[in-house]
């Protein structure tokens, strides 16, 4: 351009072009302030888009200045590929230097082929430079840095292209996390995506450099292994595992002995990964039942070191419900089966039991329903009972014969009712259950035929009289 710099100012000189004559480029170098006035110029080519990189537009604009005065033009290709890198899209990349082409073209540049030529290289590295970010881009999984899936479908395709010319192994070893969901649901994503990170950390560490990591999934990774066999990738896997990596399954398969086609390398491996997941879980499977065995017997004994005390509980009440159904005098003698109450009246023709009959004597009257005796049924006859002396003395009519009903029978009182509730499980309500022996235990026994005292029978109930039963 002329004299002066892009603003109008006189711009500083440099060697003896300055008292010559000669070009711009030749007497002007990339001072900071000739760089400050050529990016003032640039920003109002822009039309209100302010956002330039600062540091990168630095750059271009002093490696433009610097092949104007006979600079290296390397200079020019880092710079554009610095531009390149700073932005992520290409087309606002390249309007960025369109404008500044216009801005230094509007200032008279001396020798415009010179500036576009310039322009136009560094266009070229900044391109370049993008697009090879946007295919590294495309090859590579953005959380974890390794290969995706595209990348590693034509890594696979070349490296068994090179293995079947060469002549050389090749084993493909496919991984999976393992938990990744339930870290995910229970420690956030967050956590999970550092499991993902830690698990390529410690592949990486145990890889070589030919080695190549590619994650294909959420929670899947592939590693390709050239020139390595089977039984070396296990010994590297399993070096992995021992190095504090997290929990993973994994599964290899070797070329050519697996395949000589990338779908069935792939499926191989997917395969014994598979293989190996079932036979982890069946050996946990029997290293918990192994563990339920060996600790049964012991919780057996801790059970059964406290069992006594419901069964001691069900005892008391079982006693308890016996004393106030067997009592022999005062309000509980009234209790009778089913709650009736019996009379002479009841009683059919020829039914009542004869007089000079003790309680529970056990005669049966020829005419009593189903031969029924009277000691069974809770009843006592109303002639049959002795007074103090031992005569027989007749009770008012319409009074119920006095006598308990008896414990043994599976319908009355409390002990009666327990045992018809708890009737269908067998070892407890059965016929030969628990309730029924303490029955059979707490009945009183019938008193012999014409016995004239009161006493209740020895055993338990006589524990009642003490009490006032």
């Amino acid at each position: 351009m002329g004299e002066s710099g892009p603003s109008g100012g006189t711009p500083s000189t440099r060697g003896s072009g300055a008292a010559d004559g000669g070009p711009w480029r030749t007497r002007v170098g990339p001072a900071a302030e000739h760089v400050n006035q050529w990016i003032g110029a640039w920003r109002s080519q822009l039309r209100g888009d302010t956002r330039i990189p600062e540091d990168e537009a630095r750059s271009v604009v002093g490696a433009v200045l610097e092949d104007f005065a006979g600079g290296p033009p390397e200079a020019l290709d880092r710079a554009g590929q610095a531009w390149g890198r700073a932005h992520r899209s290409v087309s606002a990349m390249i309007e960025r230097l369109s404008a500044l082409r216009q801005a230094m073209a509007a200032g008279a540049v001396d020798h415009p082929l010179e500036m576009h030529r310039a322009l136009d290289r560094v266009t070229v590295a900044a391109t370049e430079e993008a697009l090879n970010r946007l295919e590294h881009a495309s090859r590579t999984d953005a959380l974890t840095g390794v290969g995706n899936r595209r990348a590693f479908d034509e890594t696979l395709s070349a490296a068994l292209s090179a293995a079947g010319r060469q002549g050389h192994q090749v084993t493909v070893v496919a991984v999976d996390l393992d938990g990744l969901k339930r870290i995910n649901d229970t420690e956030g994503h967050a956590a999970g995506d550092a499991a993902l990170l830690a698990l390529v950390r410690a592949f990486y560490s145990a890889l070589r450099d030919e080695d190549t990591v590619f994650r294909v999934g959420g929670d899947e990774f592939v590693i390709l292994l050239p020139f390595t066999s089977v039984d070396a990738a296990q010994s590297l896997m399993l070096r992995i595992q021992g190095a504090g990596a997290p929990e993973f399954t994994w599964g290899a398969a070797g070329f050519p002995g697996a395949g000589a086609e990338a779908a069935a390398l792939v499926e191989a491996a997917d395969q014994d990964l598979y293989r190996r997941r079932q036979g982890r879980r069946r050996l946990g499977a029997a290293i918990a039942t192994r563990r339920v065995v060996h600790l049964g017997p012991r919780r057996v004994q801790r059970l059964w070191r406290w069992a006594w005390i419901p069964a001691a509980a069900v005892l008391v009440a079982s006693m308890v419900a016996t004393f106030v159904t067997s009592g022999t005098a005062g309000p509980f003698a009234s209790a009778t089966r089913g709650g009736h109450r019996a009379s002479p009246a009841s009683y059919p023709a020829g039914a009542a039991p004869a007089a000079g009959t003790g309680r529970g004597s056990g005669t049966t009257s020829p005419s009593s329903p189903g031969g029924v005796q009277a000691a069974e049924l809770g009843y006592e006859s109303s002639v049959g009972n002795t007074g103090s002396a031992g005569a027989p003395t007749s009770s008012p009519p319409g009074s119920a014969p006095p006598g308990p009903l008896a414990p043994g029978s599976s319908g009355g009182g409390i002990l009666g009712t327990l045992q018809q509730a708890v009737a269908p499980v067998p070892v407890v309500g059965g016929g030969n259950g628990l309730l029924a022996k303490l029955t059979q235990l707490l009945s009183p026994t019938p008193a012999s035929a014409g016995s004239s005292d009161r006493s209740p029978t020895p055993g338990v109930l006589s524990l009642a009289q003490p009490f006032g039963f």
